[in-house]
């Protein structure tokens, strides 16, 4: 019979507290002393788990809006950003995270940034406001959230960076006035 553990983010009123499930001993068990504040994007990387939010904190350690869980302990990602990180998307090198930030480690990357696993980096163009959503597939980033640019590419809330540019899919979306990317997800061939 296989066993599998869930990672789950249990936010509650007054712990904000990441924690796993193992269905084999039917228990729950922290991840630490947990955050200060909400947790909003969960992502495994390598055999790291990493985690975008509105916190400053993680596991007692200064960790602003994002940080890294190696099985053991929380830490930082550099200095982390400037405001809250909504996405975050792992490319099997590279961490991606987007959000409402204007810089990542100290160096200007407004809405998306690339971890290399020791530092931060802006995208060469970028989102022109928040990002709510990304993933990784098929080579290609994808971004959804609040924007009509990325670069100089008309992309309508959502869009596509092959590592260069950006390029749009389709018109985009739109729908009123929440006509926002919230989620994306890729199934091995489709977004």
């Amino acid at each position: 019979m296989k066993h599998t553990t869930i990672l789950l983010a249990a936010v509650l009123t007054f712990n904000f507290q990441l924690s796993t499930f193992n269905s084999f001993a039917q228990s729950w068990s922290a991840l630490g002393t947990g955050m200060n504040n909400d947790v909003w994007a969960l992502c495994w990387g390598g055999s790291n788990l990493y985690a975008g939010g509105a916190f400053t904190t993680a596991g007692g350690v200064s960790a602003n809006y994002v940080a890294k869980w190696d099985g053991t302990t929380w830490s930082t990602l550099g200095t982390g950003m400037n405001g809250s990180v909504y996405a975050l998307a792992y490319d099997g090198a590279n961490l991606y995270a987007g959000g409402a930030f204007t810089t990542a480690g100290g160096v200007s990357a407004n809405y998306i940034a690339k971890w290399d696993g020791s530092t931060w980096s802006a995208l060469s163009t970028e989102p022109d406001y928040d990002v709510y959503a990304l993933t990784y597939g098929g080579g290609n980033l994808y971004a959804g959230g609040w924007f009509t640019t990325a670069g100089s590419v008309t992309v309508n809330n959502i869009a596509k960076w092959d590592g260069a540019t950006w390029s749009a899919l389709g018109t985009g979306i739109s729908g009123g006035s929440w006509g926002y990317v919230w989620v994306l997800s890729w199934d091995g061939s489709n977004l």
